[in-house]
């Protein structure tokens, strides 16, 4: 008896302790759960924890769902070194059901590293093969044209198990193929859906066309289906619709979180990640992937150095800054050989800086990306400051493949600065490859060199890539210096690549960080679509509100000054000037065919042909049948009136409006003028006298009607 109770007590006791176990088991029945992460930017610390929660609550019964809200790759050196491969095996391991595709899933483009013409080829996955899987292969590393090709392979890879999404972007017939994703996906046999939202400013972070044929459209248009839905936003933009709305800033604070559904009211709770042991599978990934992120690793980067070709090739980048300036630096203290006996000046072929270096760990990996073109040694060339000019007219030349506009020869600089007036045309002699020689300087003036004002006399030590010490591209001028046999030339051989030089200048220089410094281009190099305008006006400040506006009203021929040197910025607008301006604007049309019907306007004076053509196609109208009053002023509102006429003869958009609200004495605005004024609020062509008042009646000076037509030509007629 006393051993039957002994066992039934035994029972009792084990029962009990299985009561809160079998409750804990069943808590999320009827749920479904979304744990989320979001900006962990190759950050892969928190796997191993996400993988256990999302065990944790499968176990207590719930329907769970792993998500990511995008930028999870790029950023650290553990997604960097391979270009993703380990995050995209770690977000397997850990369970991932799907993910965002947000701006640093768009960051990777092809993927590969290096040029195959210069034996440092190496292939990586794209973003697309990352998740739909690639067959393995083998390539050439080396030139096409070397004797014996040099091979490397790739292992295949297998679909990724998750799920990639965006919703406002479309691929089309002629998408480059980089990027792939579903529009959406649904799990659980349909009960819940999964929508993503990317950031429409996307294609302007990206590299030339690598999103070519990619749609970016609305995120507020994405409709939400009626059952459950989860967005993952990572667009910027307001949304509302869904069951539960994840949103991140691009590039911002990491998130991690957990939201709980009730299936059936759909109620949604928040709460923390549980506090699970991380899963040791997953963690052991991780750890491996941010060990060998570490080897490779170089430096932080604060910004987003720009190399896209298109640039690179016919401007100045701050990514060409950097490079020219490490160069500079190892020659001025590293260079084996160099006396210090000459300024030291760099330039650096633009189209070499080949990608962009984004925000985040820089590794050897993604400098090869940037820097393709440095498979060389470098060099330093005692040079005369004409021949610098030379060299750098020589890196403007068209090309036969490229065109008149992108010339890879560019030249980033350091120690120089210097002007290109490409409405100048290259004066080209004989073909060079795909370039042209120049018969003579004619689109570029070098203000200074090694800060002191530009002498064609001095000597320097210019320092480059021996790829150009070797006449490539359009630098048959360095080329020609170099074996000519009258010019110094000092070659530190192979040994020192320039993407080494930049590596060690990050390092040793900036301390590791690339920083505010190199945030933006630092104005080395100016280049003039059209000839630069020159004020030649003493009443015209440069710092005066309307300096740009006068600039541009005089540079478009829409105004000429009371003088040769004088404007009269403060002096109120005539009818006449006013009808004058809108006439040139028009191009100046035959007013022939246009009867005069004002008394005041004489045959022959230098608004006759405006104010017949402005009357004749209604933009202006006489105080009077038979009246112009040319000389009278033109007020504020008049002077909107007239430019909404205008724009209706022309067929320009004028639906922009204001009603004014912000300004306290709207109420003045003459009746017929009101329409006139809102649409040029509403346009930005008239800001406000003061943030209060937009004075209607008053006189519209010359100043602010150049302001007011800069605005329209901006705002209005582009």
């Amino acid at each position: 008896m006393k051993k039957s109770l002994s066992l039934l007590l035994a029972v009792m006791m084990i029962v009990a302790l299985l009561v809160p176990a079998a409750s804990a088991a069943g808590a999320y029945e009827g749920k479904t759960v979304v744990i989320y992460t979001g900006n962990l930017n190759g950050d892969v610390d928190q796997y191993a924890a996400v993988a256990a929660a999302k065990a944790d609550y499968a176990a207590k019964g719930a329907d769970v769902l792993l998500v990511d809200a995008g930028n999870y790759l790029q950023g650290k050196a553990s997604a960097n070194v391979d270009r993703g491969l380990a995050i995209y095996n770690l977000m397997d391991a850990a369970g991932y059901d799907a993910a965002a595709m947000g701006t640093r899933e768009f960051f990777y483009a092809d993927a590969t590293t290096g040029m195959i013409y210069h034996a440092n080829l190496h292939k990586y996955f794209t973003q697309a093969e990352l998740l739909r899987g690639a067959d393995a292969e083998e390539y050439r590393i080396n030139a096409p044209w070397a004797a014996e090709a040099v091979m490397a392979s790739r292992d295949a890879k297998a679909p990724a198990a998750f799920k990639v999404i965006s919703s406002n972007v479309t691929k089309g017939e002629d998408a480059t193929g980089y990027y792939d994703f579903d529009a959406s996906a649904s799990f659980f046999d349909g009960a819940v859906t999964v929508y993503a939202l990317t950031d429409t400013a996307v294609p302007s972070l990206l590299q030339d066309d690598f999103a070519k044929g990619y749609t970016f459209g609305d995120p507020a248009a994405v409709l939400f289906g009626s059952g459950i839905s989860v967005c993952l936003n990572n667009s910027g933009a307001e949304v509302s619709g869904a069951t539960v709305t994840i949103s991140i800033t691009n590039d911002g604070k990491a998130v991690c979180g957990v939201y709980v559904i009730d299936n059936a009211t759909k109620a949604v709770t928040e709460e923390k990640l549980p506090a699970v042991t991380p899963d040791a599978d997953v963690a052991k990934l991780a750890a491996e992937a941010k060990a060998a992120g570490e080897a490779d690793k170089i430096a932080v980067n604060d910004v987003t150095l720009c190399g896209a070709d298109s640039i690179g090739w016919k401007e100045e980048t701050n990514l060409g800054d950097l490079v020219a300036d490490a160069l500079k630096w190892y020659a001025e203290n590293k260079f084996d050989g160099f006396q210090k006996d000459a300024p030291v000046v760099a330039i650096q072929n633009g189209g070499n800086c080949d990608q962009f270096l984004y925000p985040g760990d820089v590794t050897k990996t993604d400098l090869l990306r940037a820097l393709p073109f440095s498979p060389m040694g470098v060099g330093i060339l005692y040079v005369t400051g004409s021949d610098l000019l030379n060299i750098l007219e020589a890196g403007t030349s068209p090309s036969k493949d490229y065109g008149e506009e992108l010339c890879p020869g560019f030249g980033q600089v350091s120690g120089i600065e210097y002007a290109v007036h490409k409405y100048k045309e290259y004066q080209a002699g004989e073909e060079y490859g795909k370039f042209f020689r120049a018969k003579e300087v004619s689109r570029v003036e070098i203000q200074s060199v090694a800060g002191k004002d530009f002498d064609p006399k001095a000597t320097y030590a210019l320092i480059t890539d021996n790829y150009l010490m070797n006449g490539n591209d359009t630098a048959y001028t360095i080329k020609d210096l170099r074996d000519g046999g009258n010019a110094k030339y000092i070659n530190n051989g192979n040994g020192v690549k320039t993407r080494d030089i930049v590596a060690m200048y990050i390092d040793q220089v900036l301390g590791g960080k690339i920083g505010d410094t190199y945030a933006k281009p630092q104005g080395r190099i100016a280049v003039y679509l059209e000839e630069p305008y020159e004020n030649p006006f003493t009443d015209v400040k440069d710092d005066a509100w309307y300096a740009d506006s006068v600039a541009y009203a005089v540079k478009h021929g829409l105004f000429k000054g009371m003088s040769d040197t004088t404007f009269a910025p403060e002096t109120d607008m005539s009818r006449a000037m006013f009808v004058t301006v809108l006439y040139r604007m028009a191009g100046e049309p035959d007013a022939s065919e246009y009867d005069n019907p004002f008394d005041d306007v004489k045959d022959g004076t230098w608004y006759t042909d405006a104010v017949c053509w402005a009357a004749g196609n209604d933009i202006v109208k006489g105080i009077s049948a038979t009246k112009f009053d040319p000389d009278a002023d033109v007020t504020r509102e008049q002077s909107a009136t007239l430019l909404l006429r205008y724009a209706n003869f022309k067929k320009y958009d004028v639906s922009a409006k204001d009603d004014l609200a912000a300004f306290t004495d709207a109420g003045s605005v003459s009746g017929w003028a009101k329409d006139a004024v809102q649409w040029a609020v509403g346009a930005k062509l008239i800001q406000g006298v003061t943030t209060k008042t937009i004075v209607p009646q008053g006189n519209a000076t010359r100043a602010q009607v150049a302001t007011i037509l800069m605005r329209f030509c901006e705002n209005v007629s582009k």
